[in-house]
This record gives structure tokens, C-alpha cells and sequence, in this order.
């Protein structure tokens, strides 16, 4: 199992990915995470995206490509400053550690979406918790270990068992990414 990084180890990996034209790089539709996303976004509908850990943008081009209204936060700046540039739309995206709270406005025409985020956090039931009760949550967790990820799991039941008694599943989906799965799911939280 791998530990938390800090934001700094993230500034590092995003850039030597840009300099390398790494998968972070790369149009959306032609990242291994593209099939994650675009079931995302069919859950979305038409809601007001909250994206906590927002990471280099290619989520947040998808949402904008769709006309959806859009806010990603990270605390990476790297990231922050890629997503910009991947986007065109710097204002959309904020340096933010989620783990320390982010001042944000929700509202009932928005959905908390936070994509291969939860992994990475020690106390990822807080950001949950954070969460103000009755909004709509979209969230996705692996299957495999990596240096960064401080938890993964082996089915969509062991997420459940994890998540459910802060946010009500109401959709769940093992979609697989090379000999990996991706678990989405979406609910409400309690």
C-alpha cells in the first residue's frame, strides 16, 4: 500500500507527465479513464459540477464540452495551472486542499464529483462528511495499489460497505481499465 503525498510530490508527478506528453497529457477521449467519465457525466445530466480534486482538467474539458457549469478544485497547483491550459478557462479551477475545507457555495442544482481523489486521502470519510447533507455525490475509487493510494478496493461491495453510511448508493459501476477496475458510484449524501 502506498501513503498520502503532499502537494509538492504532485506538482512533480504532473509536470514530468507534461514534459513527457504522459497520459495526463492527453485529450480525454483518449485516456484510459475516458469510459469513467463518460458514465460520470451521464449521471450528471445537466447539474452544476463541484469537482474536489479536479486534478490536470481532463474531467472538467469533458463537463465543459457538455455546456455544464463547472468549478475544480485541487491542491496542486501544477495541476491547476494544466487545467487551465487544457481548458482555456483558468477561472473554473482553484488551488484548494480539500482537506482543510474549500469555501464553497453549493446549491441544489449541483453534484459533488470527486474522481480517483478518495484514494489518495488518509481521512477520505471527512471529505464525505463535508459534504452537506441531501446533495448529490459522484465518486470512483480503484482496484489497484499505486505509491499514492492510501486504500483501494476489491469490489464494488467493499466500497459499499465503506462509503454507505455516509452517502445513500443509488448507481454503481465496475468498469475496467486495462486489468483494473474503476468502481463509480452514485448517490446521495446522508
Amino acid at each position: 500500500m502506498g501513503e498520502a503525498k503532499n502537494h509538492v510530490w504532485y506538482d512533480g508527478y504532473y509536470a514530468t507527465h507534461q514534459k513527457n506528453g504522459g497520459e495526463y497529457m492527453k485529450k480525454p477521449e483518449d485516456t484510459y479513464y475516458y469510459p469513467v467519465w463518460k458514465r460520470a457525466l451521464s449521471w450528471i445530466g445537466k447539474a452544476n459540477v463541484i469537482d474536489l480534486g479536479c486534478g490536470p482538467g481532463q474531467f472538467g474539458l469533458c463537463c465543459m464540452r457538455k455546456g455544464l457549469v463547472y468549478q475544480g478544485y485541487d491542491f496542486s497547483p501544477k495541476a491547476i495551472e494544466m487545467a487551465g491550459e487544457m481548458t482555456g478557462h483558468p477561472e473554473f479551477f482553484h488551488v484548494a486542499d480539500i482537506t482543510k475545507g474549500v469555501p464553497i457555495t453549493y446549491d441544489k442544482h449541483s453534484v459533488v464529483v470527486t474522481l480517483e481523489t478518495l484514494e489518495h486521502i488518509n481521512d477520505d470519510l471527512a471529505i464525505l462528511k463535508s459534504i452537506p447533507k441531501g446533495m448529490r455525490v459522484i465518486f470512483s475509487v480503484p482496484s489497484f495499489d499505486y505509491k499514492s493510494h492510501v486504500r483501494f478496493f476489491k469490489s464494488r461491495v467493499e466500497v459499499k460497505k465503506r462509503y454507505n453510511t455516509l452517502v445513500e448508493i443509488k448507481n454503481s459501476r465496475s468498469i475496467q481499465i486495462g486489468t483494473n477496475y474503476i468502481f463509480l458510484v452514485e448517490g446521495t449524501r446522508k
